[in-house]
């Protein structure tokens, strides 16, 4: 027997088993409140003999007699109790049957005992007999409509057991003659896939076996086409970032240039304004410089060809190193900075200046979207050093918690504009610091790196 067969066997013999158990379930509640009526039936019936046998002695006041008349009765599995009560609701007699009585106030079955009719033919009322219903009677009847639910319940899933086991050889049968055809299909071999697919077999098996075999072929066809295409975008994306990386990186000389005459420029100017013009013009080729640098390097940090020259470094001199270079950035944008280092010295191992760009870029990135002041900070952790950058600022939105971290994302400020900016300069933190096998998270207006010691 395969396994396909067990397991369509083995399903269509839960499925009949299971819905002979519920039918048999669903009969058993329907039926008791049958079984409670019948119960109630014989307690009545019980209650009504009483009546006829205590009118007499209970007219005469004969209460020993009243008293034999319970203790005479067979013993009786479904009453609890017996009594005997006159008009006033007084006992006159009991007995006890010594079984428990059902619990609840329906559970009790009243007759009235009345005497000798008088001359119009009416009856007084002398007593009633009131008689208790036995749990036991009930769970007696129900066992036995249990016990033979049950039986037709195994007789009917035995005949389901045998059912299934055909219709799961039957359903398995032909699925298995196409099992040995869809195995060379798995292993990619559709050339030959096709003529293996069997031809014969019911009508089933010949349609399903043709709808296969028009789609192994087309596949086939497809997958070529494919690998095609592939192949040219693959060459259409080598020589685009070839091109890209060429002309970012022959951009570095001439704005490096523009950044030396600037500088010459700035010195020989007298008026203040012009020099302030010339100021900016640098601070913006700076950026774009930077930009530039981060396009670079986040092609060959996604590609893992970027190698890194660590070396042990303290904390605050990786600060320093960062603000050095941008301090005149963060002087024109009219932001503090606060550098907040432990009293102990922290030190890691780091690329020195791909570490000090990470924490200028995070800076640079406060400067633009958050508020002054921006506070450097550092401490040590179970995992390494953690380094922090915060501001004053609203921070990231959760929502853009980690898309933040994406290429050519950037933070709309409180008015729902874009600073300018292509990016990049997140995305190249996240790449930096896992290239040093750390992590980088945002909390609000709070970068954290850890970087491993």
């Amino acid at each position: 027997m395969t396994g396909l067969s067990s397991r369509l066997m083995l399903f269509a013999a839960a499925i009949v088993t299971l819905s002979c158990a519920a039918v048999a379930v669903a009969l058993t509640r329907a039926a008791a409140a049958d079984l409670r009526a019948d119960l109630e039936a014989r307690g009545l019936a019980i209650a009504r003999g009483l009546s006829a046998r205590a009118g007499e002695p209970l007219s005469l006041g004969d209460m020993a007699s009243l008293q034999a008349l319970l203790d005479t009765m067979w013993e009786e599995d479904d009453v609890a109790r017996a009594l005997l009560v006159d008009a006033r609701g007084r006992r006159l007699a009991a007995r006890d049957f010594g079984g428990p009585a059902i619990d609840d106030e329906d559970a009790t079955v009243l007759y009235p005992v009345t005497g000798a009719p008088d001359a119009e033919g009416y009856r007084d009322a002398l007593g009633m007999v009131r008689v208790v219903l036995s749990a036991r009677g009930l769970e007696a009847r129900r066992q036995r409509y249990v016990d033979g639910a049950l039986r037709t319940t195994a007789v009917v899933a035995s005949a389901g057991v045998v059912l299934a086991a055909g219709i799961g050889f039957a359903l398995a049968a032909p699925i298995r003659r196409l099992r040995a055809a869809t195995a060379v299909v798995a292993e990619g071999a559709y050339d030959t896939a096709a003529d293996d697919i069997p031809r014969g077999g019911s009508r089933e098996v010949r349609e399903l076996g043709d709808t296969l075999r028009t789609a192994v072929r087309a596949v086939a066809e497809r997958e070529t086409e494919l690998n095609e295409v592939n192949r040219q975008l693959r060459e259409t994306e080598a020589a685009r970032d070839a091109m890209t990386h060429m002309i970012i990186h022959d951009l570095k000389g001439p704005i490096g240039n523009v950044l030396t005459v600037l500088a010459v420029i700035e010195g020989s100017q007298e008026e203040q304004e012009d020099r302030e013009l010339v100021a900016e013009v640098r601070t913006r080729c700076r950026d774009l410089l930077r930009m530039i640098e981060d396009q670079l390097d986040l092609g060959r940090l996604s590609q893992g060809r970027l190698e890194l020259d660590l070396e042990r470094l303290e904390v605050g001199e990786v600060f320093a190193g960062a603000m050095a270079t941008i301090e005149h950035l963060v002087r024109a944008a009219g932001f503090e900075v606060r550098v907040e280092l432990p009293e102990e010295e922290l030190e890691f191992s780091c690329d020195r200046a791909l570490t000090q760009r990470v924490v200028m870029n995070l800076v640079v990135n406060a400067t633009r979207y958050g508020a002054s002041p921006v506070t450097l900070s550092a401490a040590s952790t179970p995992d390494g050093v953690r380094l922090e950058v915060s501001d004053a600022g609203p921070g990231v939105p959760e929502a853009m918690a980690e898309a933040v971290f994406e290429p050519y994302r950037s933070l709309p400020d409180e008015e729902g504009r874009r600073h300018g900016g292509a990016g990049l300069g997140l995305a190249f933190v996240r790449l930096a610091v896992e290239a040093h096998g750390g992590r980088v998270s945002v909390d609000g207006a709070r970068f954290s790196l850890v970087l491993p010691t």
